[in-house]
């Protein structure tokens, strides 16, 4: 399965060599986008993506905010509570602004103030390239190993001419097989870097150490940071008598009382007193 999810990744990788490169959104931008410009910018398959990901964010800040108010996690007032939680996302943030749209923010602001996850995700998926470049690295050394090995198999063959052949036709038959897998990593060095030095050049014994070097380097930073947002994450959905968060869904004074006889009909039921927001 792991296997076939690489293999999808890398076959992405190279759809998206065969088109133009997109310029980089100026910092601020995505935020102030709305979803019909990330549409032209990305297609019509982004709606869904970005549906999704604005609804299971939706759900986890429910979530946080049952556990940080003593509610039962597993009492239908989750269902109430992230009514009550997309009703104020509604209110304050809109797919695009403009037109009959309330809300102040878009969606995608909405994702930069709250989607922890996603950072963590994007964190982990560099990880991952990482990884699978250190596995190009290792492969090619020991391939280069293997038919060395291989050739001296030969050589110690001596005059037998039936042992001889036999080696000699393994050799040429794992090296067919070396020669494939070389040039599968050769895509995937080409997919990763996306530079304009040829795959190849990574690959000689000069370069192979400082590039190990520097992929090592990048991982041990990015887990430092993975470290610090799971930390901050853990405390952020941690009942804590100094949290800030916490402190601030007490005073919505929301409580199993309030939300008495909720249907997601009627979901007008369940209400709180939620402090005015900017």
């Amino acid at each position: 399965m792991v296997a076939g999810v690489t293999e999808v990744v890398y076959r992405i990788d190279e759809d998206l060599r065969s088109r133009p490169d997109l310029p980089p959104l100026p910092r601020g931008a995505y935020a102030r986008s709305g979803l019909a410009e990330m549409l032209v910018r990305y297609g019509p398959g982004y709606a869904t993506y970005h549906r999704a990901k604005v609804s299971q964010l939706t759900t986890e800040i429910a979530e946080v905010f049952m556990r940080l108010a003593a509610l039962d996690e597993d009492s239908g007032l989750r269902l109430a509570v992230r009514q009550l939680v997309r009703k104020w996302r509604s209110a304050r943030y809109a797919p695009d602004l403009g037109g009959e749209a309330p809300a102040a923010f878009t969606e995608n602001q909405f994702l930069v103030e709250f989607d922890l996850g996603y950072r963590v995700r994007r964190l982990q998926f560099l990880q991952e390239r990482l990884d699978a470049l250190l596995g190009v690295l290792g492969r090619e050394e020991r391939r280069l190993g293997d038919d060395e090995a291989e050739l001296g198999r030969v050589e110690a063959a001596g005059s037998d001419p039936a042992v001889r052949d036999a080696r000699q036709r393994r050799l040429a038959e794992r090296r067919h097989a070396r020669d494939t897998e070389h040039r599968d990593d050769l895509k995937k060095l080409a997919a990763i870097l996306r530079t304009t030095t040829p795959p190849a050049t990574w690959l000689r014994t000069p370069n192979r150490e400082p590039l190990r070097a520097a992929v090592l380097a990048l991982k041990d930073e990015l887990a430092e940071i993975q470290v610090e947002l799971r930390g901050r994450g853990r405390r952020v959905r941690t009942p804590r008598a100094d949290s800030p968060v916490a402190k601030a869904i007490a005073d919505t004074r929301l409580s199993p009382g309030s939300c008495n006889g909720f249907s997601p009909r009627r979901s007008r039921t369940c209400s709180a007193s939620v402090p005015p927001t900017s």
